[in-house]
């Protein structure tokens, strides 16, 4: 039996990491509280290093797509976790808009092949049941 340094509760040893004063679970509370408060900061840092924009140039891009997809027009809201990701050109890097996961992941696995995606709605138009 081992107490913990943070909630000061004895619990079984295997409650604990190996070299860990606190409790597994003291541990899970602070991590989860730790990434609340510091989510958009990570994002804020994402967005800077990997496409050289700042989190209001986000939001502005934002503003003028209405909050929706570039691609497919749904709707993408911070309450449901379902933010609009910055779309960009792998060879240049330049930002082009922001997309929906599906439809970004679309893109990426058609590698950005125009010819590819005419290809995609050739097949879907001949199996279409309309």
């Amino acid at each position: 039996m081992i107490g913990c340094s943070k909630c000061g509760k004895v619990k079984e040893s295997n409650q604990f990491t190996q070299r860990q004063t606190q409790c597994k679970q003291c541990i899970s509370e602070y991590n989860a509280q730790y990434h609340k408060k510091n989510a958009i900061s990570r994002r804020d840092y994402k967005l800077k290093t990997k496409y050289g924009i700042s989190h209001n140039e986000y939001l502005e891009m934002l503003e003028r797509q209405e909050g929706c997809c570039a691609i497919c027009h749904t709707n993408a809201s911070e309450e449901h976790n379902q933010l609009l990701v910055v779309d960009h050109c792998h060879k240049t890097g330049n930002v082009r808009e922001l997309l929906c996961r599906n439809c970004n992941l679309s893109l990426g696995n058609a590698k950005d092949n125009i010819n590819t995606l005419r290809s995609m709605i050739q097949y879907l138009q001949r199996h279409s049941e309309e």
